[in-house]
């Protein structure tokens, strides 16, 4: 396809871009988010899905020039409101909004695109349903006769917005009958997470973290601090009597964060637009980009050449080596899953840095090199 009729295709496309926080040590921070870009991506619902990080590649400032659509959907991968879906993601992305988001999102004209920036998903009404889940998966027999929930967050006493909705899913799942009891508690905050005890009279209690991901908080602070043995924890002997413990993987690995995402998406689309950035960069980014591939030709660590069709995007230090002593990938993921990495295994979130792997080759069609 021509790069003029290339470029008037992309203006008819949607992209949606998850922002996550992200990490220069360790590469399981951003897998949450990675994982929820493929499933939403696998059920063809935009043209394209990205990834964007404060700590990772592309950065929040190169994360929008990736896109290659007029409209573009971006959502913060936060559990809750606070500094960085106020502060740092807005200014970083260039959108005028500093300050609380309003429940439709913000829109602004930014490179000629229209860019929607939405809550974070963890603040999402839908996400109670997510919290339940957590409480079934954990005790499938759970019953409001018995059975007391714990809301577990993180807290905060730099933003009150942090524990804002720990307290509203609370008060919410106290009111739909389906526990005896419905607790907020926190880690960094009063009430604190070691005070269950006192707290809770069920003999049975399910406890809910309100986090992202698994990490070190949900699989060493949180059972430490409760004095938990393992997903079910019997205390014989507490000041309500004999309770058992029965301990959720946080919310935010549940498969249906990704209906969540979508339902932030579809109600972005109300935002009304303001602004009018009328700088188009971008653009010529993605025709250089397209005619360098079709000439054939080196950028960065990569050589790109034109092959029956396709693409094909090797390190430059192995031309000429035969396509058969290269692993082969064909879709822009797969691309990307490779390059996460340096030769020795090691994280690589900076990918302009000298240290892309070798011994592979991708063959993708052109779309899917845009993509890529």
């Amino acid at each position: 396809m021509p790069a003029a009729e290339l470029a008037l295709e992309c203006w008819s496309m949607r992209s949606l871009v998850l922002i996550g926080h992200g990490s220069h040590l360790n590469g399981e921070s951003a897998a949450a988010v990675y994982r929820y870009a493929e499933l939403i991506r696998g059920r063809g619902l935009f043209d394209e899905v990205v990834e964007g990080y404060w700590k990772e590649e592309p950065s929040l400032r190169q994360v929008l020039k990736t896109t290659a659509s007029t409209d573009v959907t971006v959502i913060p991968m936060f559990i809750s409101e606070g500094y960085f879906t106020e502060t740092v993601i807005p200014r970083e992305l260039g959108l005028g909004h500093q300050g609380p988001v309003p429940p439709e999102g913000i829109a602004r004209v930014l490179g000629g695109r229209t860019v929607r920036y939405t809550l974070p998903y963890g603040v999402h009404p839908s996400m109670r349903d997510v919290i339940v889940e957590r409480a079934r998966e954990a005790l499938p027999d759970l019953d409001a006769a018995d059975t007391a929930l714990v809301v577990l967050g993180h807290g905060t006493t730099r933003n009150e917005n942090s524990n804002r909705v720990i307290y509203e899913n609370a008060q919410a799942l106290r009111g739909s009958g389906l526990f005896a009891e419905v607790h907020a508690l926190f880690l960094d905050e009063d009430p604190k997470v070691g005070t269950w005890p006192e707290k809770i009279t069920a003999p049975r209690v399910v406890v809910v973290p309100f986090f992202a991901s698994e990490g070190w908080h949900t699989l060493e602070t949180i059972p430490e601090d409760m004095g938990l043995t393992g997903d079910v924890t019997e205390f014989p002997d507490t000041p309500h009597g004999p309770q058992t413990v029965y301990y959720a993987k946080p919310v935010g690995t549940h498969p249906a964060v990704a209906d969540v995402i979508l339902h932030l998406a579809e109600e972005a689309r109300g935002a009304s637009e303001r602004g009018g950035d009328e700088d188009r960069a971008w653009h010529a980014a993605w025709q250089a980009l397209v005619s360098l591939a079709r000439r054939g030709g080196r950028l960065g660590e990569v050589l790109i050449s034109a092959q029956s069709g396709v693409y094909e995007v090797r390190h430059a230090l192995d031309e000429g080596r035969p396509g058969s002593d290269l692993t082969t990938v064909v879709t822009p993921e797969g691309l990307r899953d490779l390059t996460r990495r340096d030769e020795g295994g090691n994280h690589r979130p900076v990918h302009t840095l000298r240290n892309l792997p070798r011994g592979w080759r991708a063959v993708l069609s052109e779309d899917d090199l845009v993509r890529g």
